[in-house]
């Protein structure tokens, strides 16, 4: 259901800020932060003390957070030069590039749940 939320929210926000529609796309920014939250945010902290020994749990998690640090910081320098490209200049256009996170995440949550339920 986080999954879900996240998606459907992405999309929102891409049609809100398309159609002009301020408070559309900041419930759904809120929307997602909590669907985040409560679902795919916590999974790395909560899995990490359970799948690994005690002794790496301290280590891992370091680890496990830098990498989101760092995914996020190439997230950001792509955001701004993506969404000025699909929009090709037009301001009620700048939507379209959370139209791109919600499908990249619902194809990538996809192919997880596939590999996964084996």
């Amino acid at each position: 259901m986080s999954i879900v939320g996240a998606v459907v929210s992405l999309f929102v926000v891409g049609y809100g800020i398309n159609a002009g529609y301020a408070v559309l796309s900041s419930v759904a920014i809120l929307t997602f932060v909590m669907s985040f939250a409560i679902g795919l945010g916590p999974v790395p902290f909560v899995m990490i003390p359970e799948v690994s020994p005690f002794h790496a749990v301290s280590a891992l998690s370091s680890i496990g957070l830098s990498l989101n640090w760092v995914i996020n910081f190439f997230v950001g320098l792509v955001f701004l030069p993506l969404r000025n490209l699909l929009s090709g200049g037009d301001p009620q256009s700048e939507g379209r590039v959370f139209y791109v996170f919600g499908l990249t995440l619902a194809v990538t949550a996809t192919a997880l749940l596939r590999a996964y339920k084996k």
